[in-house]
């Protein structure tokens, strides 16, 4: 589950390399979410650990039969968003969710043979709560992960689970920890 610290965005967001705050409403990641996602953390500007997102992202797309991404393409407009980013909230420190959709297309769950492939970049800020050095609060929730071994290891954007779960956590409580017989 995503952490409550991380949850607090902005409403900037940008659209294959541009700002835009609008998704198409037949986009197959918001009817059906047929996209992956990424988040990575960015520490005084610079993006960390690129290589292993890279690798997340091009096997996420091979294993849902997403067409290749280019890879160059996506950096490029990534710093370019960090930068802007950094400039406008005078702090270079915070967290890029990168999400990937199929883009547009007809209805029904089959894939258009051409997707458009769709790349969005949103940005929050990273707190600099010191309070969690010391450790924090987590609950035990009651609502099992979601497990589809087709889909292990991709962070697609299903995430019904998570977000039932999510409304178990106390307030006073960091986040939830999901778990279905002995697995976390």
């Amino acid at each position: 589950m995503n952490s409550k610290d991380i949850n607090k965005s902005s409403n900037n967001t940008w659209l294959n390399g541009s700002p835009y705050h609008k998704v198409a409403i037949d986009d197959r990641g918001l009817l059906y979410g047929d996209s992956f996602f990424t988040t990575i953390k960015i520490t005084d500007g610079r993006v960390e650990h690129w290589m292993l997102h890279s690798e997340r992202l091009t096997e996420s797309a091979r294993r849902l039969g997403f067409p290749s991404l280019n890879l160059t393409q996506i950096y490029e407009e990534l710093l370019a968003f960090i930068g802007l980013k950094s400039n406008t909230n005078k702090t270079s420190d915070g967290v890029v969710r990168l999400t990937i959709t199929r883009g547009s297309g007809l209805r029904g769950y089959k894939a258009p043979e051409n997707p458009q492939i769709q790349r969005i970049l949103s940005w929050s800020t990273l707190s600099q709560n010191s309070t969690y050095d010391s450790g924090v609060s987590l609950s035990l929730c009651s609502t099992p992960p979601s497990i589809n071994p087709m889909l292990a290891g991709i962070k697609h954007c299903n995430r019904l689970a998570e977000v039932l779960a999510a409304e178990e956590v106390p307030t006073d409580f960091f986040d939830g920890i999901m778990s279905h017989r002995n697995l976390v």
